[in-house]
């Protein structure tokens, strides 16, 4: 009887988190699978008169060359972002960790700098240096002599204007992560190699790296996921924009030269004409994307343990 009393008191304790998360979580996942079997849009939710379609949102989704475009264009922008960020959150950590550099509290406070602040509050500071006529940025361009940029107008500058500021956002967060993974390396490992007449290169390459490796492994998966969604960056820079004209399947057709997934996801579901369905069909296209990576981050730290 006493156990069960115990019991009832734990599950007493845990029970307004679970209600919290069931209410946040849970509910929205299922319902966003009940409604991408159907057509529900803007205009017929409240009079429900969406139907049940079946598979035809997925269908849809899975023949529209625009999603693959988009997917690839997802992919590429994860992959230049993270790498971006574990490259240059490790050369931050190592250079804050040698004992040489002075005003090491100075630089990390720089560093961090960006992590801290809101990002909301970075990604407009951003969006005004990349004006053409009056920002920052094309300001000192013009002062040292170089025409400038047109950062949001030009399909492949407003790219690179994105992926800019999607790293100063990222890097910090890495840094953190690696300073805390060379921390926990033993001192003496390096000065057992340091010993046997390894260079400094040899030591980073052979040492400090793979053993980085076990701390950075779920820190680049997270990255992964957090820049797989990233929306605010893309939709308070450029809004998905400039607007190009591609050919997708002989037809030639207007889109975002930096929309990604999740923001055709937005637009689909708020924009006219919107689907409710089809970008709870998308939504799931993400997150099974997310879910592979998840269990793909939970085999590889298995192996890094052995």
């Amino acid at each position: 009887m006493s156990k069960v009393r115990e019991w009832l008191t734990a599950y007493g304790f845990i029970a307004p988190a679970m209600i919290a998360i069931m209410l946040v979580s849970v509910y929205p996942l299922l319902f966003g699978v009940s409604i991408a079997f159907t057509d529900m849009s803007v205009f017929n939710y409240l009079s429900q008169e969406y139907k049940f379609i079946g598979f035809s949102n997925f269908s849809n989704m899975l023949h529209d060359p625009e999603i693959w475009i988009l997917t690839y264009r997802t992919i590429i922008w994860t992959v230049i972002n993270v790498f971006l960020h574990v490259s240059l959150g490790i050369v931050f950590a190592m250079l804050l960790s040698k004992p040489w550099l002075k005003l090491k509290p100075i630089f990390r406070l720089i560093l961090i700098l960006p992590w801290a602040i809101p990002s909301f509050i970075s990604i407009q500071v951003w969006h005004a240096m990349f004006n053409e006529q009056f920002g920052a940025l094309n300001q000192l361009l013009q002062m040292v002599g170089l025409n400038p940029i047109p950062w949001l107008s030009n399909p492949t500058w407003a790219f690179v204007a994105v992926v800019l500021t999607n790293v100063w956002l990222g890097v910090p967060f890495m840094m953190l992560i690696a300073l805390g993974g060379l921390n926990s390396i033993p001192e003496e490992i390096q000065e057992a190699a340091y010993v046997d007449g390894a260079s400094p290169w040899q030591t980073t390459r052979y040492i400090t790296l793979p053993l980085l490796l076990r701390t950075m492994v779920p820190a680049i998966v997270l990255g992964i996921i957090w820049t797989f969604n990233k929306f605010d960056v893309i939709y308070l820079i450029t809004q998905g924009g400039p607007q190009t004209v591609v050919n997708l399947a002989g037809q030639q057709k207007v889109m975002g030269a930096t929309d990604l997934l999740i923001t055709k996801i937005y637009k689909t579901a708020f924009q006219y004409p919107n689907s409710w369905g089809m970008a709870a069909a998308m939504g799931y296209l993400v997150f099974l994307v997310l879910l592979l990576l998840s269990l793909l981050n939970l085999q590889i730290q298995n192996l890094v343990k052995e």
